[in-house]
C-alpha cells in the first residue's frame, strides 16, 4: 500500500520500537480508565457463585449439556401454552428461552467458550461479566488502534500528530464503551465480544491489502480476517449485513490478475469461505441441538412480558423511528456535569452526542479527490462497509412489542455500528488533513472543527459514563466542569436556595386547593399547595408529577393578617455537584436535597423526608402553576406581598444523620383495587445500578414480593394471602443496605460474615420468611434508600406505592461472631 500523499516530505527519524511502546502505553492507560469505578461499585474479577446467565451457561457446558442448570417450575411445564405471558407470569424466568422442558440461553455462546468456560475450568471460579466486557472493549480498541496506525503509516506517514491524537481520543472515548462497561448485564457481553472481533477483522483485511499481490501472506491475512469476522457474526448475527468487507482482498487479487479467473483466485475464495462456512455450520448445529431447528436462534422462544413468537420480521416501516433514535434522538440536558443523560434504555442520537462522526461525511469528497491514491480509498471503504451494513440492519429491525416499545433502537446496539463509524471518521480526518496544503486556512479550519467536535463528544461520553454512579463519586470533576455554566447562570440571574414568601391568605376559600409554589415546567415537577381546611386552619401538601406526596397536619392560622412562609425544598437547591454547594459535605448535601421543611411565622409546621429530582432552580413560580392542575387552581387567590430567595446555608447539625446501615423494617398498609399492578416498596442505588423490592397484587387478595436487580436475574416469590389485618410488617435485608465490603464498618467481621450480609437477600412478611437466597445487590448510599417510590426507574413496577408507609426503622445487623 503506497503513500497517498502526492509528494511526501522528508522522512522523520524514529527510535526503533519507541512508537510501539507509546501505542502500548496509550492502550494500557485506556485499560485503566475503562476499569475505573468508585469504591462502592467495585466489580470482582472472579466470583464463587454463578450470578449471571453466562456463568450458568458455562456450568452447563462443563456438565456436558447445552441447557441452563436450572429446573423450570413444574407449573410452567404443565401450562397448555408455556409462552403465554399472562399464564406464565408467576412461574417464568425472564429473558431465557424455553423449549421442551428446559431453559436455554439464547445469546451467543462464543463468549462462554472463549472466556467463561476456560476460567471456570482452570480456577473453579466464575469470571465477572463486567470484566469480560472490559477485556473485549480493550481488545476492540486495540484492533481499531492498529487499523488507524496502519492506515496513517502506509498512507500518510508525515501527517499531523495533533490530528492523529484527535482520532485516537475519538476511538478511545467516543465509541460507546460506557454502554457495556458501566451497566452489569449479560446482554452486553456478546455485543462487546462482537465489537472486538469486528475491529480485529478490519485490521486483518487492511493487512491483507498491504501484502503483495499473489502472495501467500495475502492468503493468510485473508483467512484470518474471514475467521475473525465469522466469529463476530457468531456473536451478533446481524453483523452478516457488513460481511462484504471480506470481499475486498479477493477483489484486489482479481484486479491484480487483470480480472481473469485463475487458480489463485479460487484459493482466495476457499480461504474466504471455509472459516465463514465452518462457523455458520457450527451455529446451525448448535441451534438444532437446542431447539430441533437450525434456523431457530431462541429469540422467539424467550419468556417475558410479551409473546416473542408474534414478533414481526425486519421491514421498512421500522426505519423512521429507529433512524431518529440512532441518529438524532435527544437526551436529557443539564447545566452541570453530567451535561447529558439518557432518559431511558432508548438510544441517544449519535450526531448530536458524538458529532465527531460527522467527519465520516468526508468520505464522498475524499473518494472524488484525484490526489487520494487507490490504497487509501480502499482502506476508507472498509469501516464504511461494516458500519453501513450493521446500521442498515438495525434500522430495519422491529420492536418485540410495538404497542409497548415503539422502536428497537436500544442504546447498547450503538456498539454494533458506532465504533466502525468513529474509525471511519478518524481515518477520514487524517486523510483530509494529509491532503490539505500546509499553512492553508482549510487545514486550520479542519483542525479547529475537529477540536470542537471532540470536546462535545468527549463531554457527552464522560457524562453518560459517570452518570451511572452517585454524584459523590465524581463531584470534584463535576464542579470543575460546571463552573463556567455557573458563571453563566449568575449573569442570567438564575438563583438557587430556599424561598421566603410574605403572603396575605384569602378569606372564605374553605375547601379549596390553591398553589403556593411550583417547580418545573415539563415531565418533572413539584407543587406545594394550600388546602383551606376551615376558617381557622389550613394544611400544606406536596405533590409531584407522579401524583404522590405528603400532607401536613392541621395548622392553626389567622386569615386576617399576613404570614411569612419559609420553604426548604430539595428541588430549590442546585444539583448536588453544583459549585454553589462546594462548601457542604456529602452528609449536608444529602440533608438539604432529601427533605421538605416549611416554616410559618418562625415555627416549623411541615417537615417530611422526600426524594426530589434535580430540577433547575430557575423554574420556580410563586402563587401559580402550569402543572398538576388536578391538585390546585391555576392561581393563588390571596396576595403574595414579597418573594425572595434565601442563601444556601448548611443545615442545622441536628438534621444531619449519620449513615444508617442494616436491615430495614417497614410497617405498611396495602391499597385496595390494585389487582394486576406491581408497585415499589424499597428502592436502593441509582438508575441503571440499583435494586427494587416490589409487590404485585392479585384479584383474590393474594400478593407476591420480588426483587429487581438492574440488568441481572432477580428474585420472584410465590403468591400468598396476607392475614386479614389493617397493617403489616415487612423486614428486608440485602447487600445494598450495608456499606461497601471494604468499609471500616466491616472491620470486625470476617470475610465469610461480610459475604453473608452483602451477598444474600432476606425478606420476611409478618414474621414469615418469604426469601433467603444468594443474590448480590448494587451498593447504595443510605440517602438513596427510598421507600414507596421507584426512584431508580426500574421497568418492573409503576412509579409509586399507593398504600401507606406507616413506619420505618433500621434494625441492628447480626452481631460479629467472636
Amino acid at each position: 500500500m503506497a503513500s497517498a500523499a502526492a509528494s511526501p516530505g522528508p522522512a522523520r527519524r524514529a527510535i526503533p520500537g519507541l512508537r510501539l511502546v507509546g501505542w502500548v502505553l496509550v492502550w494500557a492507560a485506556l485499560g485503566w480508565f475503562y476499569a475505573w469505578t468508585p469504591a462502592a461499585f467495585r466489580q470482582p474479577w472472579l466470583t464463587e457463585q454463578p450470578v449471571g446467565f453466562y456463568h450458568e451457561l458455562a456450568d452447563g457446558f462443563l456438565a456436558g449439556h447445552l441447557y441452563l442448570p436450572r429446573t423450570p417450575d413444574p407449573r410452567l411445564v404443565a401450562l397448555p401454552d408455556p409462552y403465554d405471558p399472562a399464564a406464565n407470569a408467576p412461574y417464568r424466568v425472564n429473558d431465557v428461552s424455553y423449549h421442551a422442558g428446559r431453559y436455554y440461553f439464547y445469546p451467543s455462546a462464543v463468549p462462554a467458550l472463549l472466556l467463561f468456560v476456560p476460567v471456570r475450568a482452570l480456577t473453579g471460579l466464575h469470571l465477572s461479566e463486567t470484566v469480560a466486557c472490559w477485556l473485549f472493549c480493550l481488545a476492540g480498541f486495540a484492533g481499531g488502534l492498529a487499523f488507524l496506525r496502519e492506515f496513517r503509516r502506509r498512507c500518510f506517514p508525515d501527517g499531523s500528530r495533533f490530528v492523529l491524537l484527535g482520532a485516537v481520543l475519538a476511538l478511545a472515548l467516543c465509541q460507546g464503551y460506557y454502554l457495556v462497561l458501566r451497566v452489569d448485564s449479560y446482554n452486553h457481553v456478546p455485543i462487546a465480544c462482537a465489537f472486538a472481533w469486528l475491529m480485529l477483522a478490519l485490521w486483518l483485511v487492511l493487512r491483507a491489502l498491504a501484502a503483495a499481490d499473489g502472495s501467500r501472506a495475502r492468503l493468510g491475512w485473508t483467512a484470518a480476517a474471514s475467521l475473525a469476522y465469522a466469529i463476530a457474526i457468531a456473536c451478533r448475527p446481524n453483523y452478516v449485513a457488513g460481511a462484504g468487507v471480506l470481499l475486498v482482498p479477493w477483489l484486489a487479487e482479481w484486479r491484480a490478475a487483470h480480472w481473469r479467473i485463475s487458480r489463485r483466485l479460487f484459493a482466495h475464495v476457499a480461504v474466504l469461505g471455509l472459516p465463514l462456512g465452518a462457523v455458520a455450520a457450527a451455529m446451525l448445529a448448535y441451534n438444532f441441538a437446542r431447539f430441533d431447528s437450525p434456523w431457530e436462534f431462541g429469540m422467539r422462544l424467550q419468556l417475558g412480558a410479551w409473546d416473542q413468537r408474534a414478533m414481526a420480521g425486519p421491514g421498512l416501516a421500522n426505519v423512521p423511528a429507529n433512524a431518529w433514535n440512532y441518529l438524532l434522538g435527544p437526551g436529557a440536558y443539564h447545566p452541570t456535569f453530567p451535561f447529558v443523560t439518557a432518559p431511558s434504555w432508548t438510544a441517544l442520537g449519535v450526531i448530536p452526542h458524538v458529532p465527531v462522526v460527522l467527519f465520516a461525511l468526508l468520505l464522498p469528497w475524499l473518494l472524488c479527490s484525484p490526489r487520494l491514491q487507490v490504497p487509501a480509498r480502499v482502506a476508507l471503504l472498509l469501516p464504511f462497509a461494516a458500519a453501513a451494513g450493521n446500521l442498515a440492519f438495525l434500522l430495519l429491525f422491529p420492536s418485540g412489542n410495538p404497542e409497548v416499545v415503539r422502536t428497537s433502537a436500544n442504546a447498547r446496539y450503538l456498539l454494533d455500528f458506532l465504533p466502525a463509524t468513529v474509525l471511519l471518521a478518524g481515518c477520514g480526518v487524517v486523510a483530509a488533513d494529509g491532503l490539505a496544503h500546509p499553512g492553508r486556512v482549510r487545514r486550520s479550519l479542519l483542525r479547529g472543527v475537529l477540536a470542537a467536535s471532540l470536546l462535545v463528544s468527549i463531554a457527552a461520553a464522560l457524562s453518560l459514563d459517570f452518570s451511572r454512579y452517585p454524584t459523590e463519586a465524581y463531584r470534584p470533576l463535576a464542579r470543575l466542569l460546571g463552573r463556567p455554566f455557573w458563571w453563566w447562570e449568575r449573569l442570567r440571574g438564575i438563583g438557587y436556595g430556599p424561598v421566603a414568601l410574605q403572603v396575605q391568605l384569602p378569606l372564605d376559600r374553605t375547601g379549596a386547593y390553591e398553589p403556593l409554589l411550583s417547580i418545573g415546567r415539563g415531565p418533572e415537577g413539584e407543587l406545594l399547595y394550600l388546602f383551606y381546611e376551615s376558617r381557622e386552619s389550613l394544611r400544606l401538601g406536596l405533590v409531584d408529577t407522579a401524583s404522590v406526596g405528603p400532607q401536613s397536619e392541621s395548622i392553626a392560622v389567622d386569615y386576617a393578617v399576613p404570614h411569612r412562609f419559609e420553604i426548604h425544598l430539595g428541588s430549590l437547591y442546585p444539583p448536588s455537584a453544583h459549585p454553589l454547594l462546594a462548601g457542604l459535605s456529602d452528609a449536608q448535601i444529602a440533608a438539604v436535597k432529601h427533605r421538605l421543611q416549611v416554616w410559618l411565622d418562625g415555627r416549623v409546621v411541615f417537615t417530611a423526608p422526600a426524594y426530589f429530582p434535580s430540577i433547575a432552580g430557575g423554574q420556580v413560580a410563586f402563587g401559580q402553576t402550569d402543572i398538576l392542575r388536578g391538585y390546585a387552581t391555576e392561581r393563588f387567590s390571596g396576595r403574595i406581598i414579597r418573594a425572595e430567595r434565601l442563601p444556601v446555608l448548611p443545615p442545622p447539625a441536628g438534621e444531619i444523620g449519620s449513615p444508617a446501615y442494616g436491615p430495614l423494617r417497614v410497617r405498611l398498609e396495602f391499597p385496595a383495587g390494585r389487582a394486576g399492578v406491581t408497585e415499589p416498596l424499597v428502592a436502593t442505588g441509582i438508575h441503571q445500578a440499583g435494586d427494587l423490592l416490589y409487590v404485585t397484587y392479585r384479584a383474590d387478595g393474594a400478593i407476591r414480593l420480588g426483587l429487581d436487580h438492574w440488568g441481572r436475574p432477580g428474585f420472584v416469590g410465590d403468591w400468598f394471602k396476607p392475614a386479614p389485618r389493617a397493617d403489616h410488617v415487612l423486614e428486608f435485608s440485602s447487600g445494598a443496605l450495608y456499606p461497601p465490603a471494604n468499609h471500616a464498618w466491616f472491620a470486625h467481621r470476617s470475610l465469610a460474615e461480610r459475604a453473608t450480609l452483602k451477598e444474600r437477600v432476606r425478606i420476611s412478611f409478618d414474621g414469615q420468611t418469604i426469601a433467603d437466597v444468594a443474590l448480590t445487590a448494587f451498593d447504595s448510599s443510605p440517602e438513596d434508600v427510598v421507600l414507596g417510590r421507584n426512584a431508580i426507574g426500574a421497568s418492573t413496577a409503576v412509579y409509586a406505592f399507593t398504600g401507606r408507609m406507616l413506619d420505618r426503622e433500621r434494625l441492628p445487623p447480626p452481631g460479629p461472631r467472636r
